[in-house]
């Protein structure tokens, strides 16, 4: 992962970081392509479990060369 030492991690590392910052300004936005550098879970069922938390969700069809 490019800057790990900058990275939260995981999506879920990232959501708890929001939830603590505890600003109404202060919101996720996930993107479902970076979903695939965690394939501990899938991003609809990420989506599914914290839908009320995501206000902001990025598709966007990209050819990912693995």
């Amino acid at each position: 992962m490019p800057m790990r030492n900058l990275s939260l991690g995981s999506p879920e590392a990232t959501l708890g970081f929001v939830k603590e910052m505890n600003d109404e300004n202060f919101k996720m936005c996930l993107d479902l392509g970076h979903m695939t550098l965690f394939p501990k879970e899938s991003a609809a069922d990420f989506v599914r479990k914290h839908a009320d938390d995501i206000p902001v969700l990025i598709i966007f069809k990209a050819r990912m060369l693995l």
